[in-house]
């Protein structure tokens, strides 16, 4: 059943002996998965987000692991379908939120951030549905002292086509108290203008699969330039994920992405690893770091997006 509705709606498949395997591995993973949160076996890893005009990083988004006491640290494609067909990506969801929110203080406090800094976290349509997601990310904000503007949601742009119901609600009520909000893997699903045009977002990120395509032709140049120029009319910023060569770096840039992330500044680091490497640009940077007030940058051009 769970391979079949994994191909999509309509479609079906056949039990054998590798599917048995499959789902008893499923069937373990959803057992663990129960007990992983209250453990403390989940992980957040953090990846910078660069300037690529500078190379300064200026956000990190938060991606999760899961610190398997037997099979070690566990990738998300490995464990998230079981979350979310078992509910359970909703409490997973909300100690994200949590956690990112307590090491966006952390960093703060430590002066390793200068204002604007930012943190992402991946939001399922899961947590959407629910409802209350804007009240978790409320609580958590208030809990650890984090300003809304300081936390960035990215959602997928499938979950936002439908500019009705719960997704509607959740991204205006996101909106209200100040929180920035992200299309993830822009261009992949069935992408519409309208969600750009008329939901409150602010940054567009131009999917991993047009930037690798960047060392091999023009026909991934030409979208990537288009999505950029269309991000900037709205007042939107632009990142370019996947970066893993210093050719997609510079096709990047000079297409429009205002910012980048990928292998070649960083692969996703445990919070330590990323407190070094914020701890290093600080270092390089010196005393030029503005601690003024000076608007973010990340928020960059989503400054000037209508409410």
């Amino acid at each position: 059943m769970y391979k079949a509705k994994e191909r999509g709606p309509g479609e079906v498949e056949t039990f054998d002996v590798e599917m048995r395997a499959w789902a008893l591995q499923r069937l373990e993973i959803e057992h663990d998965l129960h007990r992983a949160v209250e453990r403390d076996e989940l992980r957040l890893h953090w990846q910078p987000i660069v300037e690529l005009g500078t190379g300064d990083i200026v956000a990190a988004e938060a991606l999760l692991r899961w610190q398997h006491p037997e099979r070690g640290l566990v990738m998300p494609d490995e464990f998230i379908p079981a979350a979310t067909e078992t509910g359970l990506i909703v409490p997973i969801g909300q100690w994200v939120v949590e956690s990112a929110c307590q090491q966006l203080k952390l960093w703060r406090q430590a002066g390793l951030t200068e204002p604007g800094f930012v943190g992402s976290v991946n939001v399922s349509a899961r947590e959407i549905e629910t409802g209350e997601l804007a009240a978790k990310v409320r609580g958590a904000l208030a809990r650890f002292g984090v300003s809304a503007s300081e936390l960035c949601l990215e959602v997928t742009e499938r979950y936002l086509i439908n500019e009705t119901g719960a997704g509607l609600d959740v991204v205006n009520a996101l909106n209200d108290i100040g929180g920035q909000l992200a299309l993830d893997d822009f261009g992949t699903g069935h992408s519409s203008l309208l969600v750009l045009k008329r939901l409150p977002i602010q940054t567009v990120k131009v999917d991993r699969a047009f930037v690798q395509g960047l060392d091999d032709g023009d026909q991934d140049a030409a979208i990537i330039e288009a999505v950029a120029s269309l991000a900037h009319a709205l007042g939107l910023t632009a990142v370019a994920e996947g970066i893993e060569t210093e050719t997609q770096r510079r096709k990047s840039h000079e297409l429009g992405c205002d910012f980048g992330q990928g292998f070649l500044f960083a692969k996703p680091q445990p919070p330590a690893g990323m407190t070094v490497l914020l701890d290093q640009a600080q270092a390089r940077a010196g005393s030029s770091v503005p601690h003024d007030g000076s608007p973010p940058r990340f928020s960059g051009l989503a400054s000037t997006v209508r409410a």
